[in-house]
C-alpha cells in the first residue's frame, strides 16, 4: 500500500501541492494528470525519494519494492538481455552465490526456482520483443543502441524487475504504436500498484482504473479511467458553477435589500438581519478555468487537381540500401491517411519521399501542379534554427508580415509574446512543436505530412491538433503512436512492413486486435504484419479481443473484492471471490488455447 498524508510540495517559491492526500492499494492503476508544470513528475520523484516534501508524510507498506525507469544505463558493454535480467537483484545475488559457493547448491537452486529464475531469460526476451527488439539484439551491448532504444531497454528492465509499485513517467515516449499496444496489454494484466504520467488519452483509458488530478496545488482522486474522469469533472465543474451563480444571485438580492433600506429606521432590524446573512454566506470555490489551446491551420491555396500525389512501383532507400520497394499508392484531396508499422520499417522514409525530401531510387512519382506540401519532422532541430527566436524563425517564411501579425499568428498556437522572443534552443519540446506547426501550416499547404507531431504535446494540445485537422480541408498523412489521435483523425491505414507499404483493410481497432493475437509480436517484433482478410481470422481475432476484455473486467472485480474481504470478512464475499477466480482461470485457459491456434 502507498499513502500520501497531507503532503505539501513546492519548487522554489512555487507551491505545487498543498495538504494532498491519497491512497493506493494493490491492483490500483493510477493515472496522474494535470496541465504542464503542475507537478506530476515532481510528485513521482517525491514518492521515489529523489525530492524532499515540505510537510506531511509519504507512507509505504513494510518491505514494499518500488521500481521506476532509471536514466543511467551503467556499463555500456553489458549485453541487452543481461542488463534486463540484472534488474531482478534477488536473482542476481542468488546466481552470484551459485558461482562463488560450493555449499548448499541444492538450496540455492531451489531459491532460484521459487522466484522464477529458471524462466528469467524467456520472460525478459518476451518483454524485449514486445518493446520492439529483435532476437539478434539480445546479445548486443547496450552501447550499440541509440538513445531512444536505450530508453526502451531501461523500460524493459523496469517491467522485468519484481515490484509492488511500478512508476512510469511518459512510458510511451520513444515507442511506436505496435509497442504501445503491447505495453497496454502487459500493464492491464499486472497486479502491481501502477503510477503513470502520460499525455496519451487512449493509453490512460485502457490501462488506468483511477485518476489523480493535480490542479491549483490540489490533488483530487477520481474512480475510473481518463474518459470517466473528464465526464465526472465536467459534471462537478458545472454543478459548482451553478452553485456559484445561485449564491451570487442570492448575495445580490440581499445586498439590494440592504442598500435600499439601510437608512430607514423602520427597516433597521431587517437590514441588520440581512447583513448577518451576508456574513454567513460561505464562499463557493471558484470553478477552475482549465488551460486550453487551439491551433489554426491555413487553408490550402491555390486550388489543385484532385489527385495530389501518385506513386507507381516506387523504391526508396539510402545509397545502395533499399528500404522500400514497389510502393503503389495515391493521395487525393481531403485524404486522411495513417502510416502504421514498427519503428525502423520505413514510415519516415516514405514520408520523406512523398515530401520531396528524399529522392526515389526507381519508379514513377507524380505531383499535382502547384502542389504545396508541408512536412513536420520528429527531429525538430532539423527544421528549426535554434539560434533564432520564434518571431525571427517565422519571419523567414513570411517576410511580408510585421511583428504584430507574426505574434498574432504564433498566438494561434499558444505561443505567448514572452515565448516568441525566447531563443528556440531554450523553448520546451512542446513549444518547439507548436512553432513548427505554426510555420508549416501558415504556408497554406494542400498536403500535411506529420511525423510524430504529438511527442511533446500534452493532452489539451493533442485535442487542439485533432480539432484543427478536423477543420482543415487539405490532405494529411499522419505517423504517430498516439492511438486516440489516429482514431480521431484518420480514415485510411497503410502498414509499412517487409520493405513495402500495403493498405490495411480494416479499422484501427481491428489492427490493434490483430496485433494482440499475433504471437510474432511477442517473440519476433519485426516479423510480417499480415492483414486479417480471412473471415475465420477476423472471427478468431474478435473472439480473443472479447476474452481479453472479459479477463480485464474479472481481474478488476477480483482486486476490488479482495480489498473488500481484507477490510471486512464475510463468507458470501469469499464465495464470490472463489467463483470469480474459477471464471478467470477458465477464460485464461480458453485464451491460451486460441493463441496456440494462431
Amino acid at each position: 500500500m502507498l499513502e500520501l498524508k497531507n503532503v505539501s510540495l513546492s519548487v522554489g517559491a512555487r507551491t505545487l501541492l498543498e495538504n494532498a492526500s491519497a491512497t493506493a492499494f494493490p491492483g490500483d492503476k493510477i493515472g496522474i494528470v494535470g496541465p504542464n508544470g503542475c507537478g506530476k513528475t515532481t510528485l513521482l520523484n517525491a514518492i521515489i525519494g529523489n525530492v524532499s516534501i515540505d510537510s506531511g508524510e509519504i507512507v509505504l507498506a513494510k518491505n514494499t519494492d518500488l521500481v521506476y525507469v532509471r536514466q543511467e544505463m551503467g556499463d555500456a558493454s553489458v549485453k541487452l538481455l543481461d542488463f534486463v535480467i540484472s534488474a531482478d537483484r534477488r536473482l542476481a545475488e542468488l546466481r552470484k552465490k551459485l558461482r562463488d559457493s560450493s555449499d548448499d547448491l541444492a538450496e540455492i537452486y531451489d531459491q532460484i526456482g521459487a522466484i522464477g529464475g529458471n524462466s528469467a531469460e524467456a520472460r525478459a526476451s518476451v518483454i524485449l520483443a514486445g518493446l520492439g527488439f529483435k532476437n539478434d539484439d539480445l546479445s548486443k551491448a547496450l552501447g550499440e543502441f541509440s538513445g531512444g532504444w536505450q530508453v526502451r531497454a531501461s523500460l524493459a528492465a523496469t517491467l522485468f524487475a519484481p515490484a509492488d509499485i511500478l512508476i512510469l513517467d511518459e512510458p510511451t515516449n520513444h515507442l511506436d504504436l505496435e509497442s504501445v499496444i503491447w505495453l497496454e496489454s502487459f500493464l492491464i494484466r499486472s497486479d502491481k500498484i501502477l503510477l503513470i504520467v502520460s499525455h496519451e488519452r487512449a493509453f490512460l483509458d485502457n490501462v488506468c482504473n483511477k485518476i489523480l488530478n493535480i490542479s491549483g496545488a490540489k490533488l483530487r482522486s477520481y474512480s475510473g479511467n481518463y474518459s470517466t474522469f473528464i465526464r465526472t469533472k465536467r459534471e462537478q465543474d458545472l454543478a459548482a458553477q451553478r452553485m456559484a451563480e445561485s449564491q451570487e444571485q442570492k448575495r445580490e438580492h440581499i445586498q439590494s435589500f440592504v442598500d435600499r433600506f439601510r437608512y430607514k429606521a423602520t427597516k433597521a432590524k431587517q437590514v441588520q438581519s440581512r447583513i448577518k446573512m451576508l456574513g454567513k454566506l460561505e464562499p463557493v470555490a471558484q470553478v477552475e478555468v482549465n488551460y486550453s489551446v487551439r491551433f489554426v491551420f491555413g487553408e490550402p491555396s491555390p486550388k489543385v487537381d484532385r489527385h495530389l500525389v501518385t506513386l507507381e512501383n516506387v523504391s526508396a532507400g539510402y545509397g545502395s540500401k533499399i528500404v522500400l520497394r514497389d510502393i503503389n499508392m495515391r493521395i487525393d484531396c481531403g485524404e486522411r491517411m495513417a502510416l502504421l508499422g514498427a519503428n525502423g520499417n520505413g514510415k519516415s522514409t516514405l514520408a520523406k519521399i512523398i515530401s520531396r525530401r528524399l529522392e526515389k531510387l526507381s519508379g514513377n512519382l507524380e505531383y499535382a501542379k502547384n502542389l504545396k506540401i508541408a512536412y513536420f519532422s520528429q527531429q525538430q532541430t532539423d527544421e528549426l534554427d535554434i539560434r533564432l527566436n520564434a518571431t525571427e524563425m517565422f519571419k523567414i517564411y513570411h517576410p511580408e508580415l510585421n511583428e504584430t501579425q507574426i505574434r498574432s499568428a504564433l498566438a494561434n498556437f499558444g505561443l505567448v509574446r514572452e515565448r516568441t522572443q525566447t531563443k528556440i534552443a531554450l523553448l520546451s519540446g512542446g513549444e518547439k512543436t507548436r512553432l513548427l506547426l505554426a510555420i508549416i501550416t501558415s504556408q497554406q499547404p494542400h498536403l500535411l505530412i506529420l511525423d510524430e507531431p504529438t511527442n511533446h504535446l500534452d493532452i489539451e494540445a493533442r485535442e487542439a491538433l485533432i480539432d484543427a485537422l478536423a477543420k482543415y480541408s487539405g490532405a494529411a498523412i499522419l505517423i504517430t503512436h498516439d492511438f486516440h489521435t489516429l482514431e480521431a483523425c484518420c480514415k485510411h491505414f497503410y502498414v509499412v512492413a517487409d520493405g513495402t507499404c500495403k493498405p490495411f483493410k480494416g479499422t484501427l481497432a481491428e489492427y490493434k486486435s490483430f496485433l494482440l493475437t499475433q504471437r510474432d509480436l511477442s517473440d519476433k517484433p519485426n516479423g510480417k504484419v499480415r492483414s486479417p482478410r480471412k473471415r475465420e481470422d477476423r472471427k478468431m481475432a474478435k473472439q480473443m479481443a472479447d476474452l481479453e476484455e472479459t479477463i480485464k473486467t474479472l481481474s478488476e472485480e477480483k482486486i476490488a473484492l479482495g480489498r473488500e474481504i481484507s477490510e471486512k470478512y464475510s463468507e458470501a464475499a469469499c464465495e464470490r471471490y472463489e467463483k470469480i477466480c474459477s471464471r478467470l482461470e477458465a477464460h485464461e485457459e480458453e485464451l491460451l488455447a486460441l493463441m496456440e491456434l494462431q
